[in-house]
């Protein structure tokens, strides 16, 4: 593989997850286990604003 696509990843993974602390919006790291391994990934939450939204329009 070419050594550029993981630094290119790692910067990508390292920027993401300054984004996630940053960002107004409950963002936070997950890892789900799936047939032996674990996935990485982000969870966005809503807020706590109990106005109603459209969802599906």
């Amino acid at each position: 593989m070419d050594p550029r696509l993981t630094r290119a990843f790692d910067q990508e993974t390292r920027c993401y997850a300054r984004f996630a602390e940053l960002c107004a919006l409950r963002l936070g790291p997950v890892e789900v286990p799936f047939e032996g391994a674990v996935l990485s990934g982000y969870l966005c939450l809503a807020d706590d604003d109990p106005t109603p939204r459209t969802t599906v329009r």
